[in-house]
């Protein structure tokens, strides 16, 4: 009995497409469901700076709605530029400019992983006492904003162990006031 295997075969289960994960979250301030963690800065007209400002533990935010739900009691920050423009009065939605952005996530123990970030779109609205509403990347925005993921820390942790396999996600931060 011939058991080969037609090379053609062969090359087929090699090149087949690879299983990758992906995971969302939102993100959401330490200290109240607002938002108190963001610092908006007026660029002209109704283009904003946005960044985000650390608590006194030196976290940004917290992890919320994740599709690993463990992720959810993790804390982390947020660094580079996010410049968002083209909001008018008529006009709710914007592009969002990232420069170096970066989503660090901590177990609070030493562990972190660190993922690149790409804010796609931004959607917001305002009132005469400033912004009533404001989102980024709501329901995915043009799709993946997280990539390039990173773990440093315990071999084996929690945090290693949630991200095991992931090279993608997407991370939505709103808040109304």
């Amino acid at each position: 009995m011939n058991l080969s295997i037609s090379p053609l075969v062969v090359l087929l289960l090699l090149t087949g497409p690879a299983s990758a994960q992906s995971v969302s979250f939102d993100i959401e301030s330490l200290s109240s469901p607002n938002a108190s963690f963001i610092d908006f800065t007026p660029l002209g007209g109704y283009n904003l700076g946005v960044t985000f400002i650390p608590d006194s533990s030196g976290a940004d935010l917290g992890i919320s709605g994740s599709t690993i739900p463990s992720l959810d009691a993790f804390t982390g920050t947020i660094s580079g530029t996010f410049t968002v423009s083209g909001f008018t009065p008529s006009n709710e939605q914007g592009t969002v400019s990232t420069t170096n952005g970066v989503l660090t996530i901590s177990d609070g123990l030493g562990d972190t992983e660190t993922a690149r970030l790409v804010w796609n779109t931004a959607f917001t609205e305002f009132n005469t006492g400033g912004i009533a509403f404001f989102d980024m990347n709501m329901n995915g925005g043009l799709g993946q904003n997280l990539s390039h993921f990173t773990y440093s820390g315990t071999p084996n942790s929690a945090l290693q162990q949630d991200f095991a396999g992931i090279t993608s996600g997407t991370a939505v931060i709103s808040f109304a006031s």
